[in-house]
């Protein structure tokens, strides 16, 4: 199922009754896609790499929240390997016996630096590394800690998957691309309620914004369409900002000013 919101103006109707019929018709249409401007404008807020509400400036690749974005990335890909430079991992390669443990290199001290043989992988591809981070991303979130080494008598363990850097770096570029990617699915509904979208997410532009009017009402149908996204992960967004007190009371006050200015000019003309 494609994430979709539907604001209406059902229920609404019973409030301008004291209205004609064109007069009501047209508050309604603007309160509803003035509510469907602010839910957008909301969602993509809080959508990564929008961060606690604070929405993205439009701008380069420099916008703070885009910078701390990647940063967020590179950390949360840290929680599941080790990458190490090719150099040693084709040293290691090479002095690999059938011991327990893999040699990386030799501290000063004489600390032998290594990996357990289940945890060196110097063939690991895009491939393995997407397949660590499915198994790791849970809900919209990395699971893990940082990772550290464990002292074994003469040696320090790293306790995760090793890594070439250099398919590491690969990866991490694989998944900065996609920053951006599950706003930028709101981008057809923020066109067309002239809500600001930032680079970052208009150069994943996708989604669909669907009208559905008649002479008494109008419906506006806003969806996600990037496929990546879980269902779950755009729902739970989208609830938050429905939910939202701050947002209530904001429609309420839209609505309440739209009254107020039809009944002054009804007011001004008799």
């Amino acid at each position: 199922m494609t994430p979709t919101v539907r604001i209406s103006t059902a229920g609404l109707k019973a409030a301008f009754a004291r209205f004609s019929a064109i007069d009501q018709k047209a508050i309604l249409d603007k309160t509803v896609r003035t509510d469907a401007m602010g839910f957008v404008r909301d969602i993509i807020a809080i959508t990564p790499p929008g961060h606690q509400g604070k929405p993205l400036v439009s701008g380069s690749k420099g916008e703070p929240a885009v910078a701390a974005g990647e940063a967020a990335i590179k950390r949360d890909l840290k929680k599941m390997v080790v990458p190490m430079t090719d150099a040693i991992m084709q040293r290691a390669a090479l002095r690999m016996t059938q011991q327990e443990n893999v040699l990386l290199w030799i501290e000063g001290d004489g600390t032998l630096i290594g990996v357990q043989r289940a945890f060196f992988m110097p063939q690991a591809n895009l491939d393995t590394l997407q397949a660590l981070h499915q198994s790791r991303f849970i809900r919209g979130r990395m699971r893990g800690r940082q990772i550290k080494r464990i002292r074994q008598g003469k040696w320090e363990i790293w306790q995760a998957p090793v890594v070439p850097r250099s398919v590491f770096d690969a990866f991490v570029k694989q998944q900065i691309a996609k920053v951006g990617k599950l706003a930028g699915g709101w981008t057809a509904a923020a066109q067309a309620l002239k809500v600001r979208v930032p680079k970052i997410a208009k150069r994943h532009a996708a989604g669909t914004y669907i009208p559905i009017e008649n002479s008494t009402s109008l419906r506006l149908r806003l969806t996600n369409t990037r496929a990546y996204a879980s269902d779950a992960d755009v729902e739970r967004r989208a609830r938050h900002v429905l939910d939202s007190d701050k947002r209530a009371k904001r429609l309420g006050i839209r609505i309440k000013e739209e009254i107020r200015a039809k009944l002054k000019a009804q007011l001004a003309r008799t």
